[in-house]
C-alpha cells in the first residue's frame, strides 16, 4: 500500500512494470503492465501490488512552474 495521498495537479500514470490495484473512493480498478490511466490529483486515493511481481508506475504530473516540493500531498481534512 502507498498510503492514501493527494497529488498537486493532475496527470498521467503509466505501468511499466507488473499490476496496479488504484482504489478511490471504494472503487477499485486493476492496471496492468503497459496501461495508463488519468488522474485528476484532487482525489484522494491509494494503490496495491498484490502480486510478488515488482509495480513500476510512472508519474506524469501537471504542475504550475512555481510548484515547490513533492508532487504527493496529504489530502485535505474532511
Amino acid at each position: 500500500m502507498i498510503g492514501k495521498p493527494h497529488h498537486g495537479g493532475p496527470g498521467i500514470r503509466y505501468v511499466k512494470t507488473g499490476m496496479l490495484r488504484y482504489v478511490q473512493e471504494e472503487r477499485a480498478t486493476l492496471y496492468h503492465e503497459g496501461e495508463y490511466f488519468y488522474e485528476t490529483g484532487d482525489i484522494t486515493h491509494t494503490a496495491f501490488n498484490d502480486t510478488d511481481k515488482a509495480v513500476v508506475v510512472i508519474n506524469f504530473e501537471l504542475l504550475p512552474e512555481s510548484w515547490k516540493g513533492g508532487s504527493a500531498i496529504v489530502p485535505p481534512a474532511r
